[in-house]
């Protein structure tokens, strides 16, 4: 059961996190130096958008790290489901930290410079840079 914040929306589950990217190697790169450095959290795993949005549905992760270029479904168009659901059902919109090998839309670009909860970083990231990221929004 994920608290409620006390106006009506639910808040997000303090104590987790998700990795999103569709290259195994990365995704298991990223989880292992986030449990050095965040030993406290939770942190589960998903290999494209979709799964995101289910596993977000069930666990309401506090922190979200979302590769932008994936198939079936990319970091961008979770985002905007996520943030819909979040809409729909008075969730607190999860905290995203984009992260890409590629140059970003302008959309993300736009987000992320109206937004300090979420950012965006490039790959390849330094695990210093990947930390002080997490360590930010959380």
């Amino acid at each position: 059961m994920i608290p409620d914040s006390g106006n009506g929306v639910k808040s997000c589950d303090a104590g987790k996190l998700l990795v999103v990217d569709d290259d195994t190697a990365v995704r298991r790169s990223i989880v292992r130096i986030l449990a050095y450095y965040f030993p406290e959290y939770e942190i589960d795993e998903a290999q494209d958008g979709a799964v995101v949005l289910e596993m977000f549905k069930k666990q309401h992760h506090k922190i979200i790290l979302s590769d932008l270029h994936m198939p079936i479904m990319n970091g961008e168009e979770a985002f905007s489901h996520i943030k819909k659901f979040c809409s729909e059902n008075k969730w607190h919109m999860p905290r995203f930290v984009f992260i890409s090998g590629y140059d970003a839309d302008c959309r993300i670009k736009e987000l992320v410079a109206s937004d300090t909860e979420h950012c965006l970083l490039h790959k390849p990231v330094a695990s210093k840079k990947l930390v002080e990221a997490i360590g930010a929004r959380l």
